[in-house]
């Protein structure tokens, strides 16, 4: 299974739900995850983004192999990655 595919299988995905800059389409998916403040929130993202960042990660992924692919937490996703583990959506 490629990661795209365990993105697809796993969250809610949301056909052409996001706009890019040139007004074209694009899949989206959307999960729970906690602010910084510690509130729950919905976060949608386009699949291809979450795949140009993390895409090296192997299907299914951990925590810790998705940080890998952010070392220094650039997009700000480790906190959403930590979600999922204490979700049981992955292994930490």
């Amino acid at each position: 299974m490629r990661l795209d595919e365990w993105v697809r299988a796993t969250f809610r995905v949301i056909p052409d739900g996001w706009m890019r800059q040139d007004f074209s389409k694009e899949d989206a998916f959307e999960f729970s995850s906690k602010t910084t403040d510690g509130e729950s929130t919905s976060v949608i993202a386009p699949i291809s983004w979450f795949m140009e960042h993390f895409g090296g990660a192997d299907a299914p992924p951990t925590a810790s192999a998705l940080k890998a692919q952010d070392p220094n937490d650039e997009t700000g996703w480790h906190r959403h990655f930590d979600a999922w583990a204490a979700q049981g959506i992955i292994q930490p």
